[in-house]
């Protein structure tokens, strides 16, 4: 999670919500037939002669058939060992056969279809494999509660990042709503429950404030809930801790995953920010809720503590804030994203000359660009979010790595000739 001040405006009573069977909206270049989910289930094994279902398999193709309710297709396939007689195939299209008729009794207006294939893989010889497939839905919605932005530019902002996404959620949830001015200049951990955020004047009224801390929630316990594992105490919790950010008119920008399937970006939008600002906050927030492996979902897999990653926290911040400016620019029309960033970043070593790689997201996007002239990265990779859907990149760009050291002691080279910046030669080539 990521802390920004970024937010401003007052309520706009549009909702605009987009609930999709995957490709049934999409236009003609988009559409490449219906996106399918795919659930599999091998029986238990059958004993040496057998066609009939046990007990237990006819309970594993009932459990299959109850968790796929809408299931358009049920695949019963009889495998034998690729040496084995041809009579063997016989036999174990029977079985097929008995579970796909079984499932089509608990459910008939299921389609189903059994078969028979050989294998090499001794293990499943003999055994019947469940494939069941069905239409992947997908929910992306988003509301706005400031004036200057409308819910309609949320929805298009949630899906423009999602289009560009490899392995996007399945379900998400973009939300805006303003803020004023701060109270004081610390942040204030005690009002929000120990997040780092500060307290702002509130814009929206205290019915509007209910409003929009109800929409969360209901978003968090019914929309979210559909693909979470979590319990709905759990889910709750969640949008208690939302709440307490709207309610106390915290200065947040960030991006509240429910679940690896449920996901969602939260901005506050401050009196003091432009448009452009809570857009590529916006942005730079869906980026990381769409990321599907980030420190918090990499520690356990790593078994390692997430404090004791913050040294590549730089990467995840450089790609997000470098999506924010790549899609604002796109979303206008533009193609100056990398001008823009690298701009940003020669202003500000004009009076920061220290200024180092940790420092803020100024260097950590620019530096994505010097990483790219270097062949480290590709604008590709980085912005469909191929670099986020393992944990190999917590390795690869570790700053104690040479290549990223040079990265570090580099990152600020820019020069500008005739109004154009650039990383200097020796910066690209060194």
């Amino acid at each position: 999670m990521t802390n920004y001040k970024f937010g401003t405006g007052r309520k706009i009573a549009a909702i605009v919500s987009a609930m999709l069977l995957a490709t049934a909206f999409a236009t003609p270049a988009q559409s490449a037939g219906v996106k399918y989910s795919v659930y599999q289930k091998t029986l238990a094994t059958f004993s040496e002669t057998a066609t009939t279902l046990t007990s237990q398999q006819r309970a594993q193709v009932k459990a299959a058939v109850d968790a796929n309710p809408t299931a358009e297709k049920f695949i019963c396939t009889g495998i034998r060992y690729y040496s084995q007689p041809m009579s063997i195939n016989i036999m174990v299209r029977k079985r097929a056969k008995a579970a796909c008729e079984y499932a089509k009794q608990l459910n008939p207006e299921l389609s189903t279809w059994f078969q028979n294939k050989p294998t090499q893989a001794k293990s499943y010889a003999g055994k019947v494999l469940l494939t069941l497939k069905k239409p992947l839905v997908t929910s992306y919605t988003g509301i706005s509660y400031a004036d200057g932005i409308t819910s309609a530019e949320v929805v298009g902002w949630v899906e423009a990042a999602i289009a560009e996404m490899k392995k996007p959620p399945s379900t998400y949830m973009g939300m805006i709503w303003p803020i004023g001015t701060a109270l004081d200049d610390e942040p204030d951990p005690g009002v929000f429950g120990g997040d780092p955020f500060s307290e702002y004047s509130d814009v929206l009224s205290a019915s509007e404030i209910t409003e929009a801390s109800n929409y969360f929630r209901t978003w968090q316990t019914s929309a979210a809930a559909k693909g979470c594992d979590q319990s709905a105490a759990e889910l709750s919790e969640g949008a208690d801790r939302v709440e307490r950010w709207i309610r106390g008119a915290a200065n947040v920008a960030t991006a509240p995953d429910s679940c690896f399937d449920a996901r969602a970006s939260t901005v506050a939008w401050t009196a003091e920010q432009s448009k452009y600002d809570a857009k590529t906050t916006f942005f730079h927030e869906s980026y990381h809720g769409m990321s599907n492996y980030l420190l918090r979902q990499c520690s356990p897999i790593l078994r390692i503590e997430e404090d004791q990653m913050n040294h590549v926290r730089w990467f995840s911040e450089g790609t997000a804030d470098y999506f924010g400016h790549y899609m604002a620019a796109k979303d206008e029309g533009r193609t100056d994203h990398k001008q823009r960033l690298l701009a940003r970043l020669a202003t500000s070593l004009a009076t920061e000359p220290n200024m180092t790689l940790d420092s803020n997201t100024y260097p950590q996007a620019a530096a994505m660009i010097l990483m790219m002239e270097r062949g480290l990265i590709t604008e590709e990779k980085l912005v469909d979010g191929s670099y986020f859907n393992d944990c190999n990149w917590i390795s690869t760009f570790d700053p104690a790595n040479e290549d990223m050291k040079y990265i570090f002691d580099n990152f600020s080279n820019i020069e500008s000739s005739g109004g154009v910046y650039s990383y200097t030669e020796q910066a690209i080539n060194g």
